[in-house]
Formats: C-alpha cells, structure tokens, sequence
C-alpha cells in the first residue's frame, strides 16, 4: 500500500468555534487540539470525538478525521471527510470544502474492504448444504480485499463465526465507519425456510471481528419477511435503514426508517417503518440503494429472481417523495440485474448480474458501472 503525503490541517480559529459550541463541547475541542499539537494523536482523537459527540460540529468533524487518519484509520478518516466535504458543499463553505474532497479522494484509493454476498459452489466461497431449500447452496457473508482502488479484489473469504450460521446469511450492508453490519437472514430454525429476518452485528473498528449478530427490534421485524437491508447515511451523520417487505410470493414494498441509536438493538433505535407506496408497490421491489445526498434511489423491480431489473427514481430534497421510477435500459440485460451500492460521488454503481451465466442457476457475478460527475 502507498503512503500519503498531506499537508497540515488548517481549521477555524478557537474562539470562531466558541460561538457556535457549548461549553463542554469546546473544552474538549480545545484539549484536542492541544493535544495534536503536542503529536498525542490517540488522546486527541478521543477527545475531538467526544467533542463531538457532545455537540456535532464540522470543524470539530474535520479535526476528528484529520486525527483518525494520522491514527492509520483508513476507512474511518476517508467516512469523516466525505461527510464534512458534503455539509461544506451544501453550506458554501468552498475552501473546507475542497480541502476535504482532496482528502476522501486520496484515502479512498487505499480503501480496500467490500463485503458481498455469494451464492457459487466455489472452494471458500460457498458452503454446500443440500438441506438449504434443495439447491446444495448457502449463500454466505465473505470479505474480499484489496491494496488500491486500481487493483482486483482478491479470493473471497468467508467473515469469521458467529456471523456465518445454520441458514443463509444475504444482502449485507455496513454502516460509514465499518462497525455494524446488517444482513438478512432465516437463522431461527423455528421459522423454517423461505423465512428471512434483519440481524446486525457491530465491532470496535474496522479492523476486529464481528461480534455476535443479534436480531433488530420487533418493530423492524415483521412475521412475515423483510430482507435486502441497506444503511443510508447523509453528510451530516443521519442515517436511515431501508429494506425490502414481503408479505406474499410476488410481491415485496419498499420501506425506509431513521435510525436514532447506534446500538440497533435498543427498543429507540429505529421508528415504524415507512412504506414507499404510489409508485412502488407493483410487483416485486427489492435492493434498495440511496445516493449519500438521499436524492436518488436505485432499486431492483420484477416478477421474479431471474426477471428482475434495475430501475432508478430521484427527488430534488430529502423531504419530497421519490418521482416516478423509471427503468435504467444502460444497465438492464434479459437476466436478473440487482444494485448493490453506490459511490458517495454517485458517479460508481456495483452491481449483481447474472448475464453471464444462465439464469437457472441462480449465479450472479459482480459488476461496476461507471458516469460521470453531474
């Protein structure tokens, strides 16, 4: 991996951060600075994020990341700046603005971990189990890495237990910082199969293992089956879980829900899930993806797994319902194409596809699809 060169963090002065800051808030933030100044990055970094804990602030959010990538914490420092560089460009705060954007840019070509889900009979992939709804497939959680952006992923490797169980674990999606992991899955044997529920799991950092996964509260969990979960996170922190509803073959709706506590498992964590409705309830509607500035939706729309295809809606704030949804012809084939995630830019869309293989097989590699900034 490539070191990176930057230059010093120039922020605002202590006394412009006084104004907008408790008092609690700016202590903190002064002993932080304090701190970086005198190269105790680990103590600075602990105070400028209970700084902001206390009393978010951009400033304090881009000492913070600044901090977190001295510390070596990739993945974190790149999450912090795309978040600062995204509320600067909506406040007109060009210089900060830039200087963050220059940062996530040149982190984000180190950032080298995609979890995905696999169903392949493929030796370390995939687990065989013929009891597993007759196919001899599982489809399980894998990690592959790689050194640069530039570079190919290399040989999948299954995410260590707890997470991976009797039944299949899918559809996993990470928050900003790489702490929690929401999948679905029918992991009560109680249940039987064609079941499917939203687990997390969360971990200290990016780099320790996955604790046990834990079933989210009822209130997100119906009887029924909710799966394809996504973690939406604005540039000002917000985040949302989206994911598919099932309540019949053929048919599935997409609902949204903030999230108010970062422990998913407490009883406040989330709100009663919304329905998208109107527009959204013909057929099946599964895979939801949201662009960071929530303007745009990517979802996959069909009949069935192997007739399935991806379609895009947009809305011009946050607050307004999505338009019509219309179907994305540059990317659809006549075999299954399902999103998967999408770069903060919105200029880079993974994707599921199962063009090269027969749709009968249920085989879907991933793909990349590229545009550029509007």
């Amino acid at each position: 991996m490539t070191a990176l060169v930057v230059a010093p963090m120039v922020v605002g002065t202590a006394a412009a951060y006084a104004q907008e800051a408790s008092p609690v808030a700016e202590a903190l933030y002064r002993e932080g600075k304090r701190l970086i100044e005198a190269n105790r990055v680990a103590e600075a970094c602990i105070k400028f994020a209970e700084s902001q804990r206390v009393e978010p602030a951009t400033g304090t959010l881009l000492n913070l990341a600044n901090c977190h990538e001295k510390e070596g914490k990739t993945a974190t420092a790149w999450a912090e700046f795309t978040q600062v560089a995204g509320t600067a460009d909506l406040k007109g705060q060009t210089r900060r603005a830039a200087f963050a954007h220059e940062h996530a840019d040149a982190l984000e070509k180190n950032l080298h971990s995609l979890v995905v889900d696999v169903k392949r009979p493929s030796a370390g992939m995939v687990d065989a189990n013929p009891s597993d709804g007759g196919n001899g497939y599982k489809w399980r959680l894998v990690l592959a890495t790689r050194d640069d952006r530039s570079k190919t992923f290399g040989a999948p490797q299954p995410l260590a237990a707890p997470l991976n169980g009797y039944f299949s674990q899918r559809h996993p999606t990470l928050n900003r910082d790489e702490t929690t992991i929401v999948f679905a899955t029918g992991a009560d044997a109680s249940t039987g199969v064609g079941y499917e529920y939203l687990y997390f799991a969360s971990r200290a950092d990016a780099s320790s293992a996955f604790g046990p996964p834990q079933r989210l509260p009822p209130i997100v969990n119906s009887e029924v089956r909710e799966l394809d979960p996504f973690i939406h996170t604005y540039p000002d922190g917000g985040q949302e879980l989206w994911f598919a509803h099932s309540e019949s073959v053929g048919t599935s709706i997409l609902h949204w829900t903030p999230i108010a506590n970062a422990d998913l498992g407490a009883p406040d964590a989330f709100a009663t899930p919304k329905s998208l409705g109107g527009d959204f309830v013909q057929g099946i509607n599964v895979t939801p993806v949201v662009s960071e500035d929530g303007l745009e939706l990517f979802f996959s729309r069909g009949s069935g797994p192997s007739e399935i295809s991806i379609w895009t809606a947009r809305r011009t704030t946050p607050n307004e319902p999505f338009g019509k949804p219309e179907p994305v012809n540059s990317l659809n084939t006549d075999q299954a194409d399902r999103p998967g995630w999408l770069s903060p830019d919105r200029c880079r869309l993974y994707f599921l596809s199962s063009r090269a293989n027969p749709t009968t097989d249920g085989r879907l590699n991933i793909y990349v699809a590229e545009r550029r900034p509007k």
